[in-house]
């Protein structure tokens, strides 16, 4: 899902993280329900206080930085 030659996709996600926490965005709107699982399935599996780049770490670079806080955001809200 990632453009990487314009960064639309990319740029949506990285400031995404702050409107999806507090509810103001829909996450499901610019990501796959299957990416989103995915990260939350191994977020929870991190010890609580972990960064987005334990996940990123956790998850072998797989997703982006963007994907991984938004997601982050997600998960703190639910």
């Amino acid at each position: 899902m990632k453009n990487t030659s314009t960064g639309q996709v990319s740029n949506i996600e990285t400031h995404s993280a702050k409107p999806v926490a507090e509810g103001r965005a829909d996450i499901f709107k610019f990501m796959p329900e299957e990416t989103v699982l995915e990260i939350i399935n191994i977020y929870r599996q991190l010890p609580e206080g972990s960064t987005s780049k334990d996940l990123f770490d956790a998850l072998k670079g797989k997703f982006g930085y963007g994907q991984l806080r938004a997601v982050m955001a997600y998960a703190k809200s639910k």
